[in-house]
């Protein structure tokens, strides 16, 4: 690496050494001979993958790619043997369900060193849907009831922000109605993504006797 260097000594930094030796006669006569080596002492990391890992995505996976800090000379994404390009190793297809997806990651590096990883990610490909339920059945739009209601709006999933009104003010799914006259109930749902659904519904009650 340019500084002198006595024969035996130890090397024992990571990364690219070059040595270079000279040998010179009594006549004056010089050779030289050069060695480039690499001192790889740690196992490689994960620097990223694609879906990043805790990524919640709309749609499915068809690759998952894993990049590593170091070349690798081998892999493996989900238990099956990945395609390696330098740092990179790929599997396609991939398998994955809806919801939450764990993947098991195992690199192997040039020198021999191995290390496991485990990335996630969650897919939400359904996007929302919402229904506005009197005991269990769908409001339907103009209906009259003659007894007190308790509107419940459904979701397709329970993780979903719902956001309902009732004659303008805010509504909880499952609130008595109970006075006599028109009403209008609105609701929409949204997913982590960004993605609504909404609903809306007018009804009569009438508890005159």
């Amino acid at each position: 690496d340019g500084a002198p260097y006595q024969q035996g000594t130890a090397i024992t930094t990571e990364g690219e050494h070059l040595i270079v030796a000279r040998a010179t006669d009594c006549a004056g006569h010089t050779t030289s001979v050069n060695a480039l080596l690499t001192i790889d002492l740690t196992a490689p990391q994960v620097q990223s993958t694609t879906p990043a890992d805790g990524a919640v995505l709309g749609e499915p996976v068809t690759t998952y790619t894993v990049v590593a800090d170091s070349e690798l000379a081998s892999a493996s994404i989900d238990g099956q043997a990945a395609v390696v390009s330098g740092s990179t190793a790929t599997l396609s297809p991939v398998s994955w369900e809806e919801g939450s997806n764990q993947i098991a990651i195992e690199l192997e590096d040039l020198a021999g060193h191995r290390a496991s990883f485990e990335r996630s990610f969650t897919v939400h490909s359904v996007e929302p849907t919402i229904a506005l339920q009197e005991s269990g059945l769908p409001i339907a739009d103009g209906s009259t009831y003659t007894r007190a209601v308790h509107p419940e709006i459904v979701t397709n999933d329970p993780a979903h922000t719902v956001e309902a009104e009732l004659d303008g003010a805010a509504f909880v799914s499952g609130t008595e109605v109970a006075a006599s006259g028109d009403h209008t109930l609105s609701a929409t749902a949204t997913d982590e993504l960004g993605r609504s659904a909404s609903a809306t519904v007018t009804f009569h009650l009438d508890l005159e006797p």
